[in-house]
């Protein structure tokens, strides 16, 4: 992306080359700045030769190194996730545990999209168990209810409970 200076503003704009597609600022009137949320993805590749993901979702930055050095194969490969998880982004279908599962970061971008999104059900885990355990209950003996509910309380941990369904 090629930086240029607004008009009047002096604030400087990035303009999209072919490869990108997101305008981060445009000038909208006389001295008027739009700023859009820009929501993508870019590889890096770090000074030890390690591909970088580096994402920008809901106002924040996330970067994801892996264990791939930049050999062209890597590359290649690394681009083709890249198209994937930013097509994803594009449909608001990203989901970041799916590219990234074992991500401190994970629980940061649910919440976050829980923010942003709150009209979107993704339930987390304990909501979804008990209104599931709620609505079988009838179905079962009392004895199997007993044995549900027990293994649902065990089984639940903190961070289990806090998971996101999608």
């Amino acid at each position: 992306m090629a930086a240029t200076t607004l008009p009047r503003t002096g604030c400087q704009a990035l303009k999209p080359n072919s490869a990108d597609g997101a305008i981060l600022a445009k000038s909208i009137g006389e001295g008027q700045i739009y700023l859009m949320e820009a929501m993508m993805a870019h590889i890096r590749v770090r000074p030890n030769g390690r591909i970088q993901f580096d994402l920008h979702l809901f106002g924040r930055r996330f970067r994801e190194g892996t264990k791939m050095m930049a050999t062209p194969k890597n590359l290649n490969q690394a681009k083709a996730t890249l198209k994937q998880m930013n097509a994803e982004i594009d449909l608001g279908t990203f989901q970041y545990r799916d590219y990234f599962p074992r991500s401190k970061k994970v629980a940061l971008f649910e919440s976050l999209q829980r923010e942003k999104h709150p009209d979107r059900l993704y339930p987390f885990f304990d909501t979804y168990a008990n209104e599931w355990f709620e609505r079988q209950k009838a179905k079962w003996k009392s004895s199997y209810e007993s044995t549900v509910r027990n293994t649902l309380d065990r089984c639940n941990s903190p961070q289990l409970k806090r998971t996101l369904i999608s």
